[in-house]
């Protein structure tokens, strides 16, 4: 008999019994995310909310239901799934960082640093959060310098340069932006 088997035969004998249920979903997650990475995607898709109806709060079965439709480019479907496996699991820094993603390739920079501040202030050596934090952040430092705020860009770079001082948009826009507040009197 299989983990899955005993765990559904445990719910059967008693519905109430939670570990099982948590198991359950575990093992229904692990089974998706394996069939899914053998190109089964619509079946794991399927193990994914079978985990999610028998413990909704088993917040990985959310994040990877998001991966899966990140990966499908229905990033609405994406983002609300990553919701809700933070709202399950608040310390879920893959998820918020994920969100940022989203939100980033949006356009919403304001939202994806929200995200990436979250997952860093959780854990705070996430690379691929700084990394991201330093691609939204320089992302505004340029849009805030295109509307006229040239100072509040320059401070967007350097908070850009803190996640990842190797960043070379980064460095290459507070550069050009240091040339700016000089003007440069051009004539011979």
């Amino acid at each position: 008999m299989s983990a899955l088997e005993s765990y559904q035969k445990a719910l059967r004998a008693d519905p109430s019994y939670k570990p099982a249920a948590e198991c359950l979903a575990v093992v229904l997650t692990d089974l998706g995310t394996s069939l899914k990475l053998a190109g089964n995607t619509q079946e794991g898709i399927q193990k994914y909310y079978e985990a999610i109806k028998i413990d909704p709060h088993y917040a990985p079965a959310y994040y990877n239901l998001g991966v899966v439709y990140s990966e499908m480019m229905q990033y609405g479907m994406a983002l609300n799934c990553y919701e809700k496996a933070a709202l399950e699991r608040p310390m879920y820094v893959e998820a918020y960082c994920n969100m940022g993603v989203i939100y980033k390739n949006r356009g919403d920079l304001e939202s994806a640093i929200a995200c990436y501040e979250r997952c860093l202030a959780v854990s705070p050596n996430f690379e691929i959060a700084k990394n991201n934090m330093a691609i939204a952040l320089t992302d505004l430092g340029t849009k805030v310098k295109l509307e006229g705020d040239i100072n509040q860009g320059v401070a967007y770079y350097k908070k850009a340069l803190y996640y990842n001082w190797h960043y070379a948009d980064a460095m290459y826009n507070l550069g050009v932006a240091y040339g700016e507040m000089l003007n440069f009197d051009m004539e011979w």
